[in-house]
């Protein structure tokens, strides 16, 4: 099934090497100009590899990874590609997000050869991340009280909200950053962002809330359970575990 669904992407490639984002069922044809940005694409693409050997779709993802060179990285336009945004009708840097930064740092932290520039390319992404949506610490309310637990890590500029999966997604490239770099503050800025995700965490029932606002109406820890969401916490939480060799 995994093989037969990057077969699909290859058919759907552009000859530029970018991927449509949303197609026609019937056809496979485009629907609108958006592309996709094609990180989570090109992991799938390494782990069918060098786990089985597969390396039917390397030139594709050969191509994608150019294309994210040529274009994402130079304009930076690192919009987000959620399910329930529309993309079409966005207009440049509307809708940035540092899921998008995180995705294509990570891929590229986690290449068994790295280049310079590829790491520098991966150092600017977590930077752009930080700089945009990650609060370290915010100011009290009127009434003195915090509004959100922090650090957090807000999910995009359409939602701007803390959400868990950005927190542990970003301490995963700080991670990423400091086992390439030893850059000790790197470290220890992913230690704490996974702080606040045990912070954040159910003490009872161990379920990770997905939004972190202090407010009656949001901190409702059913409403705002996302299983995908927690699992990009429990993996970089065992990530760091092993890091610290606990």
């Amino acid at each position: 099934h995994a093989l037969n669904i990057l077969g699909t992407y290859r058919r759907t490639q552009n000859a530029d090497g970018s991927f449509p984002i949303k197609v026609d069922i019937a056809t496979g044809k485009a629907t609108d100009a958006a592309c996709c940005t094609p990180a989570p694409l090109l992991c799938l693409v390494e782990r069918v590899r060098t786990s089985y050997g597969v390396s039917d779709f390397d030139e594709m993802a050969a191509k994608a990874e150019k294309w994210m060179m040529d274009n994402t990285m130079k304009s930076f336009n690192l919009t987000g590609q959620f399910e329930d945004q529309r993309m079409e009708d966005l207009k440049p840097y509307q809708n940035l997000t540092n899921c998008t930064a995180n995705d294509f740092a990570d891929y590229l932290l986690n290449k068994n050869e790295l280049s310079d520039a590829e790491l520098a390319a991966a150092i600017e992404l977590v930077r752009f991340a930080e700089d945009q949506f990650v609060h370290w610490e915010l100011a009290a309310d009127e009434n003195g009280f915090g509004r959100e637990l922090t650090p957090c890590v807000h999910e995009q500029y359409f939602y701007e909200t803390p959400v868990d999966a950005s927190c542990a997604e970003t301490a995963g490239s700080f991670m990423g950053i400091y086992r390439r770099t030893g850059d000790r503050l790197a470290l220890e800025k992913a230690k704490a962002l996974l702080n606040a995700v045990t912070r954040a965490q159910n003490i009872t029932n161990g379920q990770i809330p997905t939004t972190w606002e202090f407010n009656s109406g949001q901190w409702d820890y059913n409403r705002t359970f996302w299983p995908n969401c927690t699992y990009a916490c429990v993996v970089r939480l065992l990530a760091m575990a092993e890091l610290l060799g606990e």
